[in-house]
């Protein structure tokens, strides 16, 4: 009896070390997974963006944010610069082009296709450009990164201030928000205090 009473003691001891390890497991998962949804890997380019402070009770207080490289007109026009069908919801690639005169990514390019997109980018005689992922939308391009969450309360950046947006273009090509700077400084939300 007492041998079976040691095997039982035994593998108690081992369930519970395994269930302490798989749990110990998933929190270093989950931990790491909020840092990399924090602080995606890449270098961030600027982009500048026209925000605005709309607030939903079911979504939310978020900025609405708008580009250049979402609007099909601002980027060069020319034979080359193919044919989309807007809201189709066709994949779309976009080169952006570092300005050196202004610091920021201006629209390049637009193609169906990463090559095409590529190839367009250097007809127009670029090598350093960086090439993000979207869809055709109803009246324009959707990058995924037109909305940027911010904490209840929370109040806008200054209209009449320079707002850039910090974008890094994953592995996959489609970028991912890393955050604001206005006039030049990375902006951090803050609260506003609850009034009674």
């Amino acid at each position: 009896m007492p041998e079976v009473v040691d095997q039982k003691g035994g593998m108690t001891k081992w369930a519970l070390t395994a269930s302490l390890v798989f749990v110990l497991a998933q929190a270093v998962f989950f931990i790491g997974w909020i840092w990399i949804e924090r602080n995606p890997p890449g270098a961030a380019i600027r982009v500048a963006t026209a925000p605005v402070d709309p607030r939903d009770i079911f979504r939310g207080q978020y900025l609405e944010l708008s580009y250049r490289f979402d609007d099909p007109g601002f980027y060069p026009d020319d034979e080359s610069a193919p044919n989309l069908m807007p809201g189709g919801g066709q994949t779309v690639f976009a080169a952006l082009a570092l300005a050196q005169a202004s610091g920021l990514h201006e629209p390049l390019a637009y193609a169906p296709t990463l090559e095409e997109a590529r190839e367009i980018a250097r007809a127009r005689g670029v090598s350093d450009f960086v090439v993000i992922e979207g869809r055709v939308g109803r009246s324009g391009f959707d990058f995924g990164v037109n909305r940027y969450f911010v904490p209840e309360g929370t109040p806008e950046p200054p209209r009449d201030r320079t707002v850039v947006l910090l974008l890094v273009p994953e592995r996959n090509l489609r970028p991912r928000l890393r955050g604001l700077e206005v006039d030049g400084v990375l902006w951090t939300p803050e609260r506003l205090e609850a009034r009674e």
